[in-house]
């Protein structure tokens, strides 16, 4: 069934893409030899048209490359059609002469030569070379354009006595045997993947390369002439409803996948809540019950109560785990509410929450006059009190803790908040690892955390669209840098 459909493509690539613009060129030359319509705005209207749909093109293409891995081609489709797009308007814009044909037989030696490399290896399109390829194409196709309009002089002779030159010619065949090929590819292509963009690239590429080789049968202005600039301008209606149609595709399946994302997302979220209240409930009876134990006049001899001890706090540093692993799952897990927040209640707001750890500390914090910016006001107070409160775990012992909080604008529109303190330090070799989830440089077991802080931090200002980062000495103190959009 498969080898049938394939068989029944091809026939129909042949007949539309070789059979029928053969056909209608033997036709005019045959039954209309002295027909001619000098009519030099309808064949302007037509170049540009095509040349706009070529551009357009170009740019659906590559815009579906960078989201679907297996359409590496595109970069030399969008690399022909570029440079084919951008001459043909060169061509439509300049008078009758050398320079109008110079210009059309460059656009099609240059499609088709692109439309070749569709057969290199896959490592070579997805090169960085490939990548920005059609960047530097588009301009130097314009410059070539413009250099050709002020240098005509040095443009090659394609016209002798009204008639084409043999290097017209010869531009005009090589380029359509070029599209042949490519049009095979595409066949080849089809009949392995079965997609029908491939089906129909192979027509347009039929197409062209039918307009380039039948380019020997016409002259200006005659029937012929206007014959196979109405297949050009069919291979390009013909590639941009393919490219409009696998766009639309694309964006689809796209807005699908996200809204499925989006319901994955929130059934997530909501099994993280029914899990964290699962997990911590029996928890709380281990430590209820541990408590009840510690506290009756029981037997329990020193020992015991103070594997009763551990046990409690073991206890309570799962509850808060579970907290915290709750709370970094839900920081992108719903849509963030922005709001206008000043960030000087919001400090307030952490350093109340914070002031029993604070006064037992000794420690002292200073907070500089902060900015107003657009955030979420809890994320926020979380964030503010996630870093103070990983000061005040790894400060030093034999000196009070000091805290400094300042905040300024700097360029761009962006706001730099810096929290600085005394405390132990760390080795910036381990920057990276702080950041991770369930990381800690001290596991000595003598400083009490979670690991979870800094990671949520770090969540916390990439949903702000921000950016978060340390420098510290090990012994001299940690400076953790916040950089914010003042806006979203």
């Amino acid at each position: 069934m498969k080898s049938n459909n394939f068989a029944l493509r091809i026939l129909i690539v042949v007949t539309v893409g070789l059979l029928l613009p053969i056909l209608g060129s033997f036709l005019s030359v045959s039954f209309l030899p002295d027909w001619r319509l000098d009519h030099k705005q309808l064949h302007s209207v037509i170049e540009c048209l095509g040349g706009f749909i070529a551009l357009a093109l170009s740019g659906i293409l590559l815009t579906v490359k960078q989201r679907q891995l297996d359409k590496e081609h595109h970069v030399w489709i969008a690399c022909a059609l570029i440079s084919m797009g951008t001459l043909d308007i060169f061509h439509a814009t300049v008078p009758l002469g050398n320079l109008f044909v110079w210009l059309h037989s460059v656009a099609q030696f240059l499609g088709g030569v692109f439309f070749l490399l569709i057969w290199l290896p896959r490592q070579i399109s997805d090169s960085t070379f490939a990548k920005l390829l059609p960047r530097f194409l588009c301009f130097g196709t314009i410059a070539f354009g413009f250099f050709s309009i002020f240098f005509i002089e040095i443009i090659p002779q394609m016209l002798e006595q009204g008639k084409f030159t043999p290097l017209a010619r010869g531009l005009n065949i090589f380029g359509g045997i070029g599209f042949l090929i490519a049009s095979c590819y595409f066949m080849v292509r089809n009949h392995a993947t079965n997609q029908w963009d491939d089906f129909l690239f192979s027509i347009h590429c039929a197409l062209f390369g039918a307009a380039g080789v039948l380019f020997e049968l016409s002259q200006l202005w005659d029937a012929a002439w206007w014959w196979w600039h109405f297949l050009r301008l069919m291979a390009y209606s013909a590639g941009l409803v393919l490219a409009a149609k696998s766009y639309i595709a694309d964006e689809h399946l796209l807005k699908t996948k996200l809204e499925e994302l989006k319901q994955s997302n929130l059934d997530l979220e909501n099994f993280a809540l029914v899990a964290s209240h699962d997990l911590k409930e029996p928890v709380r009876k281990i430590i209820n019950f541990s408590e009840l134990l510690k506290n009756t006049n029981s037997a329990f001899d020193e020992k015991g109560h103070f594997y009763l001890e551990k046990i409690i706090k073991s206890g309570g540093r799962m509850v808060t785990l579970v907290d915290e692993i709750l709370t970094y799952s839900r920081i992108t897990g719903r849509a963030v509410k922005f709001e206008s927040i000043n960030l000087m209640n919001v400090s307030n707001e952490a350093l109340n929450n914070l002031k029993t750890q604070i006064n037992e500390s000794g420690g002292q914090v200073s907070v500089s006059q902060l900015p107003v910016i657009e955030g979420n006001y809890f994320q926020m107070i979380q964030l503010f009190q996630n870093l103070i409160s990983n000061s005040l775990k790894y400060r030093k012992n034999e000196s009070p803790l000091e805290i400094k909080i300042d905040g300024n604008f700097i360029e761009d529109g962006l706001v730099k908040i810096v929290f600085q303190d005394n405390g132990i330090g760390f080795e910036e070799k381990y920057l990276e690892k702080i950041f991770q989830p369930f990381e800690r440089i001290d596991d000595s077991g003598n400083i009490v955390g979670t690991g979870m802080g800094l990671a949520i931090c770090q969540k916390t200002v990439i949903s702000h669209g921000g950016t978060i980062t340390a420098r510290s000495e090990l012994g001299k103190g940690a400076t953790f840098i916040v950089i914010l959009p003042e806006k979203h």
